[in-house]
């Protein structure tokens, strides 16, 4: 049994309390639905597969047929939450009639259980629990990027509703949202994209020195690293930093907040206005619109499954409809593919699969672009 399996039989009490249904897919995801509204439950799965959106599609309308999880593979147990965890929903929410579906988590070394919790048809937030110490530290660097961008304005993310320990070793980080059923996820960019981007570089843009940036910290991580790669892809590695070193070193940038995970998965839109969340990833000072480029990625790698080339071709349809405020697209994305190198490098403490889907595809784009391009 691995640490989250542990971790989930500490706030969940199997075997008394409603009917839940456990679904897993290849990826070694799982959930809790409750089999009581189980369309407001499903919000919480986001499946990225055809076989995912139509199991989420046909879930509600067959899930009293007992041959329909024969089919699907899915597990029937009763479960409910802990009673210490259930206090403290409770008191946050001001409810004492909440339900909840469960996520245990993207399977990585940052793995943590989600709990989406809502109350007669309306989803009221979210609980992130974990019980490992970097994570922990995420938990907190989020609730303070969460409570400066509110203090520029931006009001399309959560408010942390509270941080705080629930035992001596598990900690739970609880979140506003405002995703209903009619919120809708797209997986290719939108002008709701770019209208977020764009009021994330507007609303909190910085003066400062190269050096004192969120962002040039990343890049000296990353050079760090550089004995990490792979033989084959050090000396490209090493070309785009010293490219992006050369071009801001010395000089007052004007960077901006970045979401730093800006995916399909951790993003909804809701009244003709993007909501995002999850960004224990994100920095203060770095290139503006980055995320669009990590955005464009994340889709090519994980949802298209395209290899280096194909993410170039990608990007390439993309770029020239990049607005005028974006000087040099294939540099921002050469910034981009750094950082987020820069990020996996040092959540794995250097020792990040350079087998891994992200991995091949962003330092494959990194030595296209230096080939293709003059930076």
């Amino acid at each position: 049994m691995g640490n989250i399996d542990n971790l989930t039989h500490s706030v969940i009490r199997m075997g008394r309390g409603n009917r839940f249904y456990h679904i897993s897919n290849a990826e070694g995801k799982s959930w809790w639905i409750p089999a009581r509204n189980i369309r407001m439950a499903l919000n919480l799965y986001q499946p990225s597969t055809r076989n995912g959106r139509l199991l989420k599609a046909l879930l509600p309308i067959l899930h009293r047929m007992p041959f329909i999880h024969r089919i699907i593979h899915t597990e029937t147990e009763q479960i409910s939450l802990c009673r210490k965890l259930e206090d403290v929903l409770d008191w946050v929410f001001n409810s004492s009639d909440l339900e909840f579906a469960v996520f245990e988590g993207t399977p990585s070394i940052n793995q943590k259980i989600t709990i989406q919790l809502s109350s007669k048809s309306k989803i009221l937030g979210y609980c992130k629990i974990t019980d490992n110490p970097k994570v922990i530290t995420q938990f907190f660097h989020e609730q303070m990027i969460l409570e400066q961008l509110h203090a520029k304005g931006i009001a399309t993310v959560p408010r942390c509703l509270y941080c705080g320990s629930l035992t001596d070793t598990i900690l739970i980080f609880i979140q506003s949202t405002e995703k209903t059923n009619h919120s809708v996820t797209y997986h290719q960019l939108d002008r709701f994209h770019w209208d977020f981007v764009k009021g994330l570089a507007i609303s909190t843009r910085v003066k400062c020195s190269f050096e004192e940036s969120d962002f040039a910290l990343f890049l000296s991580r990353l050079s760090s690293y550089i004995g990490n790669f792979r033989v084959e892809d050090k000396v490209s590695v090493q070309t785009a930093i010293e490219i992006v070193q050369g071009h801001y070193q010395g000089k007052i940038v004007e960077f901006s907040a970045c979401h730093g995970d800006f995916t399909p998965w951790n993003v909804f839109v809701e009244k003709n206005k993007l909501f995002a969340f999850d960004l224990e990833y994100a920095q203060l000072s770095c290139p503006p619109y980055m995320d669009i480029c990590y955005f464009i990625s994340q889709v090519a790698i994980h949802k298209l499954k395209y290899n280096p080339e194909e993410i170039y071709e990608c990007f390439r349809k993309r770029v020239a409809k990049f607005p005028q405020e974006i000087e040099d697209p294939w540099f921002l994305c050469l910034c981009t593919l750094l950082y987020s190198l820069s990020i996996y490098f040092h959540l794995y403490e250097g020792r990040y699969d350079t087998k891994s889907l992200n991995y091949i595809g962003w330092v494959g784009l990194i030595k296209v672009i230096i080939q293709r391009h003059t930076l």
